[in-house]
């Protein structure tokens, strides 16, 4: 296992517990694929990662269930649980994957239960934008 990678993904999932993934963790051409989104550049990444924050009540946990990296990949599986400022609860299983380049972050793919995001958290996520 490669402890540079370790690291990085780590403060990766720091970011994503502070709602701001720092751009020092991923490179200037980063792209980013969920379940339910699809394909993200950057922006549109970072953006979702901050509107997710703003539904949810304190921070974007995620519990760590394993790990395996080397020097350009990394897969993790890890399960959340949040309360949403709405009142709603959302609790899933995730894995993601990484590709390392030069150090940085360059691409992550997120799997998960998709019904969780379409029926608890899109609708909160609507609601947050029409603020």
């Amino acid at each position: 296992m490669s402890n540079q990678t370790q690291d990085l993904v780590e403060a990766f999932f720091t970011g994503l517990k502070q709602g701001e993934v720092s751009p020092k963790l991923i490179s200037p051409d980063f792209s980013a694929w969920t379940l339910t989104s699809g394909d993200m550049d950057q922006q549109r990444f970072c953006g979702g990662v901050k509107l997710l924050a703003a539904i949810i009540e304190g921070e974007l946990i995620y519990q760590r269930v394993s790990l395996t990296c080397d020097d350009s990949a990394a897969a993790v599986e890890v399960t959340s649980d949040w309360r949403l400022n709405n009142g709603d609860r959302a609790q899933n299983n995730h894995v993601f994957l990484f590709q390392i380049r030069d150090g940085r972050i360059s691409h992550v793919r997120e799997y998960m239960n998709p019904t969780v995001p379409s029926d608890v958290l899109g609708p909160a996520m609507q609601a947050a934008m029409s603020r």
